[in-house]
């Protein structure tokens, strides 16, 4: 070994590499790479949905999480479509809900079961808020007695005239 390689073998394990090129980011580079990649085919057929999410957030850069159902079978072409619209579908097949993680969409989505809608506030209700919502409620409920009253006056009504034609009618039953 001459004498010059081996001076290199030492200044190599001795100097630091050199510092790598720092290459500026391009964003209209970026914006034309995620635009083609929305072209991309992107067609399931009986996939499950984890399978589905997993793509969906590398595709578009978010987090996906899924509460339930990560095996149901999600079926559909969802190229050209954009993160809120394939979201939905894929919850709408799996009976599920899309809820954001957060304000802002690159904050990701959930995949949840849907939420039950709140029981409405009968007039019996001790918590009810400090709004007049339990006077709304008496108010809504005696309107509703009242209508249902005219509604059985009615009824009676019809049904003692049906009596008085059938009885003055020779076999009418």
């Amino acid at each position: 070994m001459n004498n010059f390689s081996a001076l290199s073998l030492l200044l190599a394990a001795v100097l630091p590499a050199p510092p790598a090129a720092v290459v500026p980011a391009d964003p209209a580079r970026a914006r034309a790479i995620a635009a083609a990649a929305l072209n991309l085919p992107m067609r399931f057929d009986n996939v499950p949905l984890g399978n589905v999410a997993r793509l969906l957030s590398a595709r578009f850069d978010v987090p996906i999480s899924i509460a339930a159902n990560a095996k149901a079978p999600i079926t559909g072409d969802f190229a050209g479509m954009d993160l809120k619209s394939s979201l939905a579908e894929c919850a709408r097949q799996a009976g599920l809900a899309v809820a954001p993680l957060g304000t802002a969409p690159s904050d990701g989505f959930s995949l949840e079961p849907p939420r039950p809608p709140a029981p409405a506030n009968g007039p019996d209700v001790k918590n009810a808020d400090s709004n007049g919502t339990e006077a709304g409620n008496r108010a809504a409920l005696a309107a509703a007695a009242a209508r249902r009253a005219e509604l059985l006056r009615r009824r009676k009504a019809l049904i003692d005239q049906q009596l008085q034609a059938s009885n003055g009618v020779p076999g009418a039953q």
